[in-house]
């Protein structure tokens, strides 16, 4: 496909540039016809060699013109595809991911709730099985919220809505939700329980944020 665009391309400039050619000789042949009728030095061979002279300049430049512009539309256009190359490739990795993503907490609720099923469990165990699910089924809402957001925010249609946030909570709930998704690298935060800040903002983009600096 690529060789097939530069061939295209080639073969444009060719065209226009024979067709060019040929529209400066015919113009040139034109005049020297006219010139050979007309005395040398007379005042009418001077204002035909001054026209061909203007005919010869507006050929070119109109040449010039068109190249540049041909220049101009075919740069345009590769821009234009190479974003869209480049938005297809971010989105099949952005669906990729979240495919990869999706899977976990699916298959771990799954699990759960064939151990409920098929085994006697003490009601302690029962107890942290059901709150793994929870947890779990919790992240899977966040992933389904990412997805919409996303979709909403490219197709300009995010909004945001303004409530009363409690800062330490929603630290406390991101920070917890991090460390249940990575059981290696444990995070640890103190907050002055006393300074509870709330601000006016949209409390999923906010826990999104912070899921990002952290």
């Amino acid at each position: 496909m690529k060789q097939f665009s530069i061939g295209v391309i080639l073969y444009m400039f060719a065209g226009i540039t024979w067709w060019g050619v040929l529209l400066y000789k015919q113009n040139q042949s034109f005049y020297e016809l006219r010139l050979v009728q007309q005395a040398p030095l007379s005042p009418e061979y001077e204002e035909i060699v001054k026209e061909r002279k203007r005919q010869a300049a507006m050929i070119v430049g109109e040449g010039v013109v068109l190249g540049l512009s041909l220049i101009a539309g075919i740069w345009i256009i590769y821009r234009s595809g190479v974003k869209q190359i480049q938005a297809a490739n971010n989105q099949n990795n952005f669906l990729l991911s979240v495919s990869h993503e999706l899977k976990s907490p699916i298959a771990s609720i799954k699990l759960a709730l064939q151990t409920l099923q098929r085994r006697k469990l003490s009601q302690k165990d029962r107890e942290e099985v059901t709150a793994n699910a929870v947890k779990d089924a919790d992240r899977l809402e966040g992933l389904v919220q990412n997805i919409l957001l996303s979709a909403g925010v490219d197709n300009d249609k995010f909004e945001i809505l303004l409530e009363p946030v409690p800062i330490n909570h929603v630290l406390n709930k991101v920070v917890e939700k991090i460390n249940d998704q990575h059981k290696r690298s444990r995070i640890s935060m103190h907050i002055d329980e006393t300074s509870n800040i709330s601000i006016d903002a949209d409390q999923l983009a906010i826990e999104l944020a912070m899921t990002n600096i952290i």
